[in-house]
C-alpha cells in the first residue's frame, strides 16, 4: 500500500505535467488509482450484486441474461413468416442464425441474401448491432437522451463490457461508444454505396451498404451475398473499406479514446493497454498477411497478380479476427492455411470491443509472463512496466479455460457428426469440426462448409459455443464459481511439485 501511494503520488506528478485537459482532479485521480487495477473488468471485487425478486444476480450473469433476452427475442421475431422468402426454417436453424447474429459471428446454416426478405434481414442486422454495442449500453444510451439516471449497477456493467478505465461521466462514455459506432458504420456505408451504385438499384445499394458495414464493424461477417466477398477479392475499395471497418470495430474502445487524446493533447501517452493491442494487433496483421501469402500463393492466389495476391492476404489476415468475412473458399484451401488460420481466430481482438476469442493483449500477457519466468524473474514486465499478478493470472486462466472448451466442444461435435463411423470415412474430419469449434468459439464465422450439414445436436452445440465464446470464457468461469456460496478461503502447508 505504502509503495502503491508513493507511485499515485508520482503518476499524478507526471500526469499533470503531461495532459494539459479540463478533467478536474478528483477525477485525475480516478483514472490514476485505476491504473493500478488495469484489466480487471471482470474482477469479483468491483461487481455489484442485483437483487430481482429475492435472487442476486452478479453483473456478470446480467450480461448473459441480456443475450439470452435478445436471441429469444429475435428467434420469435424472425420466426414470422414475413421475414422468410421461401419455405420457414426449422426452430432450430432460425434459432442458430439468430445466435450467430447476437453472438457477431457469422456461422449461418441458410443464405441470408437470398432466404430472407428485407424484414429478415433488418431483424439480421438489428440483433448484430444490438450485440455488438450491447442491449444494456444502447439502452443506456436512449434513457440518457431523454434525461433519466443510470443506476450504479447499470454503469457497472457498461464499464466491465469496454474494459473502461475513462474517469469522466458515464453519459460521455456511452455516448462516446454509440456515437463513434454509428459515425464509422456511417461513413463505411457511404465508401461502399459509391461503388454498389454502379451495380445495383438505388434502394438495394443503400441497404447492401448499410448491411454490410454494420456487419462489418460489428465483426459480424453475414453477407447479403452469396459467395460472401468472394466476387469483390479484387476490388479495393470494397476489400480495404471491410476490412478497416473490422479493425476499428476490433480494436476496443478503450485505445480509440487514448488514440484521440493522444492526438488531441500533444504530450499525453497510451496506456500499456493501447500499446499492447496496437502492437499484437500490427504484428497479428503484417505477420498474417505474409504466412497467408507464403502458404496459398500457388493454390488459391495462383492466377492472380501480385498486387491481387497481397490484397487477398491481407484481408484473410484480417478477417479471422474476427469478422468471418471471406473473399476466398475455405473449402479450397490447405491444411496448414487451416490450422494458421484457426490460431488467428483463437487469439481474436482486443478487449472492449465488438470481436471475440481470448485478445490480443491476454496473448500479449500470458507471453510476457512466459518469458519473464525463462529469465528468472518473478513479476511480469512488458514495456517498461510491471503488470499486476491479478491481471498475469486471469490471461493465464482465459487461454487455459478457452483450451478445455474448445476441446470439449470439439470432441462432442465430432461424436455428434460421426458416431461410429471410421474416421477414414467419416462425413466430418477432425480438421472440420476443430475450424468449426474455434470459429464458434472466438465468434468469427468462417467455415469449410460444415456448418449447413451440421446435426440438430451438433447445432446445439456451436449454439452454445457461441454464446460463451461472445460472453467470454473468464465471465462465464466466474459466474459458475460465483455459486459457490459460503466457502471458506485457506490454505494448506505448501509443497512444490516439478512440473516440465
Amino acid at each position: 500500500m505504502a509503495e502503491a501511494a508513493i507511485e499515485t503520488t508520482r503518476l499524478r506528478g507526471t500526469t499533470s505535467r503531461l495532459c494539459l485537459t479540463a478533467e478536474s482532479d478528483a477525477l485525475r485521480k480516478k483514472a490514476l488509482a485505476a491504473l493500478f487495477d488495469f484489466g480487471n473488468k471482470r474482477s469479483v471485487s468491483t461487481t455489484m450484486n442485483f437483487r430481482l425478486r429475492g435472487f442476486e444476480l452478479p453483473s456478470e450473469a446480467l450480461i448473459l441474461l441480456s443475450f439470452v433476452v435478445l436471441i429469444a427475442a429475435g428467434t420469435l421475431v424472425l420466426s414470422l413468416p414475413a421475414c422468410h422468402a421461401g419455405p420457414r426454417l426449422p426452430l432450430v436453424d432460425t434459432l442458430f442464425t439468430i445466435t450467430s447474429a447476437a453472438c457477431v459471428t457469422g456461422l449461418v446454416v441458410a443464405d441470408t441474401g437470398t432466404h430472407f426478405t428485407r424484414l429478415g434481414q433488418a431483424v439480421i442486422v438489428l440483433v448484430i448491432q444490438l450485440g455488438g454495442l450491447g442491449i444494456i449500453t444502447l439502452s443506456s444510451f436512449f434513457a440518457i437522451l431523454m434525461g433519466k439516471r443510470m443506476p450504479l449497477k447499470q454503469q457497472d456493467i457498461v464499464r466491465q463490457t469496454y474494459s473502461s478505465l475513462d474517469p469522466r461521466s458515464f453519459r460521455l462514455l456511452v455516448g462516446r461508444i454509440v456515437l463513434f459506432t454509428l459515425g464509422i458504420e456511417a461513413i463505411g456505408a457511404l465508401i461502399l454505396f459509391f461503388v454498389w451504385r454502379k451495380e445495383f438499384p438505388l434502394g438495394l445499394a443503400v441497404w447492401q451498404s448499410l448491411f454490410h458495414a454494420v456487419s462489418a464493424f460489428c465483426n459480424a461477417g453475414f453477407s447479403l451475398f452469396r459467395t460472401n466477398m468472394i466476387a469483390y477479392q479484387t476490388n479495393a475499395v470494397v476489400t480495404l473499406t471491410i476490412a478497416f471497418l473490422i479493425i476499428l470495430g476490433g480494436i476496443g474502445f478503450l485505445v480509440i479514446y487514448d488514440l484521440e487524446r493522444l492526438l488531441r493533447y500533444r504530450n499525453c501517452r497510451l496506456s500499456l493497454h493501447s500499446k499492447l493491442a496496437l502492437l499484437t494487433s500490427t504484428f497479428l496483421i503484417v505477420g498474417g498477411t505474409a504466412v497467408f501469402f507464403l502458404l496459398e500463393r500457388e493454390n488459391v492466389l495462383k492466377g492472380l497478380g501480385f498486387p491481387h495476391q497481397i490484397l487477398v492476404s491481407f484481408f484473410q489476415a484480417v478477417v479471422p479476427r474476427t469478422a468471418g468475412f471471406n473473399s476466398i473458399d475455405y473449402a479450397k484451401v490447405t491444411a496448414s492455411t487451416m490450422v494458421f488460420t484457426m490460431l488467428l481466430m483463437f487469439i481474436g481482438g482486443s478487449p472492449g470491443s465488438t470481436a471475440g476469442g481470448v485478445k490480443t493483449t491476454t496473448l500479449a500477457l500470458f507471453l510476457a509472463n512466459a518469458y519473464s519466468l525463462s529469465r528468472g524473474q518473478t513479476s511480469t514486465n512488458i514495456l517498461n512496466r510491471t503488470v499486476p499478478d491479478k491481471s498475469v493470472n486471469e490471461a493465464r486462466a482465459v487461454i487455459l479455460v478457452a483450451i478445455t472448451l474448445m476441446l470439449i466442444f470439439n470432441f462432442t461435435l465430432q461424436w455428434t457428426e460421426t458416431g461410429f463411423t471410421p474416421h477414414q470415412q467419416a462425413p466430418a474430419s477432425f480438421i472440420e469440426t476443430s475450424f468449426e469449434t474455434v470459429s464458434a468459439f472466438a465468434t468469427v464465422g468462417l467455415s469449410a462448409g460444415l456448418t449447413p450439414k451440421l446435426t440438430t445436436w451438433g447445432k446445439i452445440q456451436i449454439i452454445l459455443l457461441m454464446l460463451i465464446g461472445r460472453v467470454g470464457p473468464l465471465t462465464v468461469a466466474v459466474m459458475i464459481a460465483r455459486t459457490q456460496r459460503g466457502v471458506t478461503q485457506f490454505e494448506y502447508y505448501r509443497e512444490n511439485v516439478m512440473v516440465g
